[in-house]
């Protein structure tokens, strides 16, 4: 009867702290388009493409669950950006005259 208890505690406890992932309530983007100049751009996606680099070396040579698990949330989370850029430029292109008319 205890155990049953503290998983319900323990579910509800990671419910409430899950909250705060977006679903919950609406999520401002933490950052605005303008609010970077493109070499502030530039060298922020250069380290971002290090870390990913570092945490799949990590993953790769000690491929414990923790690592590979940071890795794959890393990778998921590129891949979404990734996929929000191909919309826009999907959008932008279609949005465009045509150079051949």
């Amino acid at each position: 009867m205890i155990l049953i208890i503290c998983l319900n505690l323990l579910a509800s406890f990671t419910w409430y702290e899950a909250k705060l992932e977006g679903w919950y309530y609406f999520e401002e983007s933490p950052l605005p388009d303008e609010a970077f100049s493109a070499e502030e751009a530039h060298e922020m996606l250069t380290d971002e493409k290090e870390r990913l680099q570092e945490m799949l070396s990590l993953a790769l040579l000690f491929p414990n669950r923790e690592n590979v698990a940071k890795y794959i949330e890393q990778h998921e989370q590129w891949s979404k950006q990734s996929l929000i850029f191909a919309d826009t430029w999907d959008q932008v292109l279609s949005e465009r005259p045509n150079a051949d008319d």
